[in-house]
């Protein structure tokens, strides 16, 4: 469904290039789409959320647009900022280091009723976000992150997270896409070019400064960013329209586009042998139904989203709050089931087993083990 929404918006936005012959535009415009399309086919099971932030996200970025192009009209301008903020809180809601991304979205705002646009970010993403979390977590101010992730920056990691995310790191895949994309808004005359480049560079460099002071790396970290930046630079050229006079910009209004090709074209398509094997399907034991506990890690977000029953990180509490977690639903009768889905689910089976649980294996999900556990009286324990 995100990637059809992403080749429908993409469609209608290089016909619209097409219509107002903004032809460098147009590579702007497909070189953006591919970013998130590769993006997209990278991380497969790894992160459901990010599947689930892409479109508010886009949404987002074209309300934004729409937003500037009716300045004049205060009303439907209003209106468009408001959707705008509730698109991207929307995405906050899913994510919550998309909120890195306001600065940006305001800095783009800035004549275009921008306090309508934080109070959609308010309503669509903060407000139920502080709701959420004072149902889950007792307080609206705890967060439910592990305390590796709720930590605060800090300078230590930095080195080791700047290859990681700039250098040769898995995080750095979709890098030169972003170069090209930079390389070929220096094309962009006037006030509207200089207003979307410094957005682009605050919806770039405020979220990768916290992800390179931050303690623990992930590939798709920082894809809402890389995202929202191209589909910026590119609707920053199609604000522009026809492409630009002189020799020297005309070459670089196309660097987006001729980079978008020489990807394509240098890319290896594999052969029938290389090609990797479809990912397993996401498919519990039928036992499994909605009054069942599953501990997880790096699956429980793609169990959730694509079975439909919660999994839980039991991996970011302590010992003594597994086992009371785990005596509370032994009580009620309901059965408990592990995902080893990561080395740290390996400790966590060898704790059950430590505690007297019994595991019986029920197969994979997604290639990896699921053992149904069982305890035995409460004074075996």
């Amino acid at each position: 469904m995100v990637v059809a929404f992403l080749l429908a918006a993409g469609a209608a936005l290089l016909a619209w290039a097409g219509a107002r012959r903004a032809w460098a535009a147009a590579g702007f415009v497909a070189l953006a789409l591919h970013v998130g399309l590769t993006e997209l086919g990278r991380i497969g099971y790894d992160s459901y959320s990010i599947n689930a932030v892409v479109t508010p996200l886009l949404l987002a970025l074209l309300a934004v647009f729409g937003a500037r192009a009716q300045a004049g009209r205060p009303r439907l301008a209003g209106g468009l900022a408001l959707l705008a903020g509730l698109m991207l809180g929307f995405a906050i809601l899913v994510r919550v280091p998309v909120a890195l991304l306001v600065p940006g979205f305001a800095l783009l705002l800035a004549g275009a009723r921008p306090g309508l646009f934080v109070a959609g970010v308010l309503l669509g993403g903060v407000l139920p976000l502080l709701v959420h979390q004072d149902r889950v977590a007792g307080l609206w101010f705890l967060p439910t992150y592990g305390s590796a992730d709720a930590a605060p920056p800090t300078p230590f990691p930095f080195l080791r997270n700047l290859d990681y995310y700039l250098g040769t790191g898995p995080a750095a895949a979709d890098n030169w896409a972003l170069a090209a994309l930079v390389f070929g808004s220096l094309a962009l005359p006037g006030a509207a070019g200089l207003r979307w480049g410094r957005a682009a560079l605050v919806l770039w460099w405020l979220p990768a400064a916290y992800f390179l002071t931050h303690k623990v790396t992930t590939p798709y970290y920082a894809i809402p960013a890389a995202f929202g930046t191209a589909v910026a630079i590119a609707f920053a050229a199609l604000e522009r329209g026809p492409g630009p006079s002189g020799w020297a910009r005309r070459a670089l209004a196309f660097v987006p586009g001729l980079a978008f090709l020489a990807h394509l074209w240098l890319s290896p398509a594999p052969s029938a042998v290389e090609r990797p094997a479809a990912p397993p399907e996401i498919a519990l034991p039928t036992e499994v139904d909605e009054r069942s506990w599953i501990w997880a890690d790096a699956l429980s977000g793609s169990i959730r989203y694509y079975a439909g029953i919660p999994a839980f990180k039991i991996t970011f509490s302590d010992p003594a709050t597994r086992a009371l977690v785990q005596d509370f639903v032994e009580s009620r009768g309901e059965r408990q089931y592990l995902v080893e889905d990561c080395p740290s689910m390996v400790r966590m089976r060898e704790e059950i087993v430590r505690r007297g649980g019994a595991l019986q294996p029920l197969g994979a999900v997604a290639g990896h083990p699921i053992w149904r556990v069982t305890w035995p009286p409460p004074a075996l324990r």
